[in-house]
């Protein structure tokens, strides 16, 4: 349940009456994303709006017309609830998520929050003319600043055909997964690596989800600073060092390294095993006699002072048995570390 509220102040004369509007909105049932990328992620403005005449609009009014967003998409078919003064009422918006109300002439404060998980909306002080309409987009962000989880993958590895159930619950919300997970994956298993799910053989499952960035993440004290010329044998040697095998490492390198070298160089920083759970927790019937996970986050490097990293050691991935290997990423925005 999200509570919006809106508050518009008057600046008229003292002569005219103060016009308060007070949009207390209680917003239910909003819906998941999967798979788009969600609004949260492509960053639009939090607050723009623009006006014309409108032939059907009183000279002393101005029809505001508002459509409101959060990180999910647009607040569509919501019931919501609005105090205008002493009065309440409980409206819906309609199918693309707007709103609209008459106000007086004058000029206004905006200002809209949603809850205490996303970031509060206050306009400069906007003219609403008469015979005008005002379109408004409000788009509500996650305080808590969200990123992609990128292409965990993972491989199951058996020494004879075996069933294994393996469960994933994300921290955040999915936006692809493949084949698509729907609750726990049901799998055989064999010494190839192949995975059968529901009759089709897989060489590996792949989800990627919208999370936040652990805090480890964003500490300036251990990782690497790597030279965009560097970034494919930094890659290998890493992945040498973790003993993945050829398929692991091939598919590691070849999706990572063409997106980092956008860079002139990279901040890599990288979770492994137990600490990846802030992000996503399996559990796998039986229990895999090797259990193995990493996670690289990573960032524009540049301005970053490589005397202040601490290099990190790299487990390895070890014994036979049921064997279960996990890697993924995160790129972020360089504001979110803690320089």
């Amino acid at each position: 349940m999200n509570l919006l509220k809106i508050i518009v102040y008057s600046t008229k004369t003292p002569f005219m009456k103060t016009f308060v509007l007070l949009l207390s909105i209680l917003c239910l049932g909003t819906k998941s994303f999967a798979g788009d990328l969600p609004e949260s992620l492509k960053r639009l403005p939090e607050f723009s709006y623009k006006q014309y005449r409108d032939p059907k609009v009183k000279a002393t009014s101005n029809m505001v017309h508002i459509t409101f967003h959060n990180d999910q998409g647009l607040l569509k078919n919501q019931k919501v609830k609005i105090a205008l003064v002493s009065k309440t009422l409980t409206i819906q918006t309609d199918s693309n998520g707007v709103y609209l109300q008459t106000i007086p002439r004058g000029k206004y404060v905006f200002r809209a929050w949603l809850d205490d998980m996303h970031n509060e909306i206050t306009s400069d002080t906007i003219l609403f003319p008469g015979g005008n309409r005002t379109e408004i987009n409000i788009w509500f962000y996650s305080s808590i600043e969200r990123v992609i989880c990128d292409k965990p993958v993972v491989y199951v590895y058996s020494d004879s055909v075996q069933e294994v159930s393996l469960d994933l619950k994300v921290n955040g919300d999915f936006i692809f997964t493949y084949p698509q997970y729907t609750g726990a994956y049901t799998l055989t298993t064999n010494p190839s690596g192949m995975l059968e799910y529901q009759g089709v053989s897989y060489p590996y499952l792949f989800w990627d989800a919208a999370t936040s960035l652990p805090e480890s993440c964003k500490k300036l004290n251990t990782g690497f600073l790597i030279q965009r010329s560097e970034l494919v044998p930094f890659l290998e040697k890493a992945c040498n060092s973790m003993l993945f095998n050829a398929r692991e490492r091939s598919d590691f390198i070849t999706y990572w390294a063409p997106r980092m070298q956008q860079f002139e160089q990279v901040y890599l920083h990288f979770l492994f095993n137990d600490d990846c759970n802030a992000i996503a927790r399996y559990d796998v019937q039986p229990r895999p006699n090797q259990f193995f996970r990493v996670y690289m986050s990573w960032c524009d490097g540049k301005g970053i002072d490589a005397k202040a990293l601490l290099p990190q050691t790299f487990p390895q991935i070890s014994g036979g048995g049921l064997r279960f290997v996990e890697w993924g990423g995160m790129e972020f925005n360089k504001a979110l570390l803690e320089l």
